[in-house]
């Protein structure tokens, strides 16, 4: 996965080519999966802030955590893990996090 302005894209190829996996006017960045790639997390800024998270392989997205940002804060979040039980470790501003 890799994402840019608007999308997130995916490769089943090892990067040698890419399409269109999602697609909403969100950034995105610091993206990560589980192994099995059934869980994929990344931070998203734009029309909402915050860390959107897929069930199904990338298929779908929703907003797993919201915050409201700092009008001087470009994006909150820094860097995210995630393991194949689809538990999440992201940190931001100020804080560590892991999701239960």
């Amino acid at each position: 996965y890799a994402g840019n302005y608007d999308s997130i894209y995916s490769s089943n190829d090892y990067g040698n080519s890419w399409t269109v996996a999602y697609q909403d006017g969100n950034r995105w960045k610091g993206i990560t999966t589980s192994s099995s790639g059934q869980y994929v997390y990344s931070f998203a800024s734009g029309n909402m802030y915050g860390i959107y998270r897929s069930l199904d392989y990338g298929v779908t997205w929703a907003i797993s955590f919201s915050q409201v940002i700092d009008v001087f804060d470009f994006c909150p979040f820094f860097a995210i893990s995630t393991h194949n039980s689809g538990e999440v470790i992201y940190a931001g501003n100020n804080y560590i996090h892991q999701s239960s």
